[in-house]
């Protein structure tokens, strides 16, 4: 989020981030899976590579080298202790953006915090991990292989109908609504929640 708040905040606009949560203010935790790293089977050096993996994952210099860049020149440690940009560095004139080796290997747990959060964006970094919950099939991997064509066509409903629905961008919500169980229908929603219907009783089954 820091080039995005520095940006807002070189042009003067002020930025609210909202959470995207359901009714009872909850959201799904994503898979510990997804943050997950593969050594190739013909690594020369596999062990090596595992403890350097480990300590990039771990070390916090290590961490602030590969997600900030160099102390002075990418980023600076404030009096409080929080990170920004240098005297005279702005967000497109950094030679090493924030997230510039991507965000997979790194313990964002370690990070400060941002001289460029507001109060209402610290509080809700604050009070995120309480609007997490853990999903029943967080473990569960669909196989959708003989339904290639169905998930593609319900992709590009889901992009094209249900976004904008999802983030409030439609005039008329029934309307939009309605628009799009007719276009998931037809793309072929029903095949598809069978098989995952399906899928679902063999994994509690195998529970």
């Amino acid at each position: 989020m820091l080039p995005y708040l520095d940006k807002g905040k070189e042009k003067g606009y002020k930025i609210e981030v909202i959470p995207f949560i359901d009714a009872e203010g909850k959201a799904p935790a994503r898979s510990y899976l997804g943050n997950g790293a593969a050594i190739p089977a013909g690594a020369k050096n596999p062990e090596r590579t595992m403890m350097a993996l480990d300590l990039i994952m771990s070390e916090q210099s290590y961490n602030y080298l590969a997600y900030f860049g160099i102390e002075g020149k990418n980023y600076t440690l404030d009096a409080d202790g929080k990170l920004a940009l240098p005297e005279d560095v702005t967000a497109e004139e950094n030679t090493y953006p924030i997230d510039g080796a991507g965000f997979w290997f790194t313990d964002k747990r370690q990070f400060p915090a941002y001289a460029s959060w507001s109060d209402d964006y610290l509080e809700l970094m604050n009070e995120s991990e309480k609007m997490l919950y853990m999903p029943t099939l967080v473990t569960l991997n669909m196989n959708f292989d003989d339904l290639k064509a169905e998930t593609a066509a319900l992709e590009n409903v889901r992009m094209q109908y249900l976004f904008p629905l999802q983030f409030g961008a439609v005039k008329d919500i029934d309307e939009a609504f309605s628009a799009y169980l007719e276009k998931a229908k037809a793309a072929g929603w029903q095949k598809v929640k069978d098989e995952a219907v399906k899928q679902i009783d063999e994994y509690f089954q195998g529970k």
